[in-house]
């Protein structure tokens, strides 16, 4: 599902390596699992899609704190007459910038494509804040993690902050709450159905919609133990 190379970078002293990840038809939540040597992002020229069709039928959805799109880039290449990259759906200007270690984005495609990211794996946690809203995580490293081991720093853990897992139609199929002494259970992740703990393996660069009803934070574990 998820493929890699890792190695000890000499000059930086960071170990640094490549990832490729199949994404399926239809929308997903991802996250990029690498950042730039000496950096504490990812460019988007380091995140890119291969053997993608570029004509504009793959595109990223950035949603907004009600969880909404409220803007789209896709990714062209030679088939649209354009040099390869992420442009603005609207403008079609290139995207600059970064996306930061955690930070997550909805992608549509209309086939399966494969994404490709490069540069270093952050040796420390890393720590999103979530204000009041939508915002998307995920697992920015190249290694499987536990569910478990994502954590809600300072959060009410009463049932406010929930994960929102999308189905390939970008429906809400699944709810998790995350709970504590507040809601009388151990702290972690809860189906909000059956409010029985959640045992989940997080796969490299996959991400969720979080909701939280007040400011907090979220904890996600290192790759490097």
């Amino acid at each position: 599902w998820a493929t890699g190379i890792f190695a000890d970078g000499v000059s930086s002293q960071e170990i640094v390596g490549y990832q490729t990840k199949t994404i399926k038809a239809g929308f997903s939540l991802n996250t990029p699992t690498f950042t730039d040597v000496g950096s504490d992002g990812i460019d988007l020229s380091k995140f890119k899609l291969l053997n993608a069709a570029g004509d504009g039928t793959e595109v990223i959805q950035v949603l907004d704190e009600n969880g909404m799109n409220n803007e789209t880039w896709t990714w062209l290449n030679e088939n649209a007459g354009m040099k390869e990259g992420w442009y603005d759906e609207v403008s079609w200007e290139p995207i600059s910038g970064k996306i930061n270690p955690g930070n997550g984005y909805l992608m549509n495609v209309a086939a399966d494509v494969v994404v490709s990211v490069s540069g270093a794996v952050k040796a420390d946690k890393t720590i999103v804040d979530l204000p009041v809203g939508f915002k998307v995580v995920g697992n920015s490293t190249p290694d499987s993690i536990d569910l478990q081991s994502i954590k809600i720093l300072n959060g009410a853990g009463d049932g406010t902050e929930v994960i929102q897992v999308l189905d390939e139609n970008g429906i809400n199929n699944e709810t998790w709450a995350w709970l504590n002494e507040n809601a009388g259970m151990k702290e972690g992740w809860y189906d909000e159905v059956s409010w029985e703990p959640i045992n989940k393996t997080v796969d490299p660069g996959s991400a969720f919609l979080f909701n939280v009803a007040t400011d907090t934070k979220v904890e996600i574990p290192a790759a490097l133990k």
